[in-house]
């Protein structure tokens, strides 16, 4: 995954893979060319558990969208 769509994903509020994982984007670091995810499934469980990834760590999941 490319920054740019790290971003369409934090805008439009879609979930991404990240070691087959599903996360939500929290923000785009353009400056250091990093991402930060949340685990979706923790946050469930109100773990707000967030971390920095490289974004080519991260694909799109095909068909979700979260509105």
């Amino acid at each position: 995954m490319k920054m740019e769509e790290a971003e369409q994903a934090l805008k439009n509020n879609t979930l991404v893979l990240y070691q087959d994982t599903l996360c939500s984007v929290v923000s785009v670091d353009y400056d250091h060319s990093r991402v930060m995810i949340s685990e979706d499934e923790r946050e469930k469980f109100g773990e707000f558990v967030s971390r920095y990834v490289d974004p080519e760590q991260l694909e799109q999941v095909v068909g979700s969208n979260y509105d």
